[in-house]
């Protein structure tokens, strides 16, 4: 259960944890947030907090059934960088790092041969 009143409570140092914990990007560079336990409505909520408090662009998107993570475009990722990277263990900075699809796709490419 999410309190009605996070908001209040969550700021960029929270945001960092979240991210240190369940964030991770895609291959395209998309941060995603993994929020699998939490209902719809809840995960509604803390993409609404998102781009309410931080200004981004967040949306929810299906993992499976009954299960939602948060989708942060690869465009909002410098801002991102620039609200938590300061408050992140070094050795989590991977989580929010810009990706070059170009090589991503080359080693997509190289593990399957």
């Amino acid at each position: 259960m999410i309190p009605h009143d996070l908001e209040k409570y969550f700021n960029e140092i929270s945001f960092a944890y979240w991210i240190m914990d369940d964030g991770g990007l895609n291959v395209w560079g998309v941060l995603l947030i993994n929020t699998h336990s939490y209902s719809l409505a809840e995960v509604k909520y803390l993409s609404d907090m998102l781009n309410a408090k931080f200004l981004i662009s967040s949306t929810v998107q299906k993992k499976r059934e009954g299960q939602w993570n948060i989708r942060i475009a690869k465009r909002d990722l410098p801002k991102v960088r620039l609200l938590v990277s300061e408050y992140m263990h070094p050795s989590m900075l991977y989580k929010i790092k810009e990706v070059n699809f170009k090589d991503t796709r080359k080693n997509r490419v190289r593990n399957k041969k």
